[in-house]
């Protein structure tokens, strides 16, 4: 996930999501999708900076779930870039959320860097709908 531009040539509002084969160890030359920053704002109500720290693929809902430790934000897309949800996080556990994954049965792991306090990691137990 592109914290930025980083060359493609996409719209400054644009962030680009590649693929990475574990297999030939190389990123995909297009993106798999490509997120709007317009969209996160409109859902979110208010302007501001989206700049991808960690993603992953919720096998639950097959979802792709973004962190953005700039604007503390959690950003969740479909499979083209469309996006669902964002949440805002304001809570003070969310120190600098730069890492995220998800166990088999759902549950979300959010790991924070420490900056002046500690680092931590955070579990969200998957409840079903």
């Amino acid at each position: 996930a592109c914290k930025f531009d980083a060359g493609n040539n996409l719209s400054s509002d644009t962030r680009a999501i590649y693929q990475f084969s574990l297999i030939t160890k190389t990123l995909t030359k297009e993106p798999l999708f490509t997120v709007d920053i317009k969209s996160v704002e409109k859902i979110l109500g208010e302007k501001t900076k989206f700049a991808p720290s960690a993603l992953a693929l919720n096998p639950m809902d097959n979802n792709y779930y973004i962190l953005s430790a700039v604007g503390n934000l959690l950003v969740v897309c479909d499979g083209k870039g469309n996006v669902i949800k964002v949440h805002h996080f304001k809570n003070p556990l969310f120190i600098q959320p730069e890492g995220i994954a998800f166990s088999a049965n759902g549950d979300m792991y959010i790991s924070n860097e420490g900056k002046s306090d500690k680092a931590n990691i955070l579990l969200f137990k998957y409840k079903k709908n």
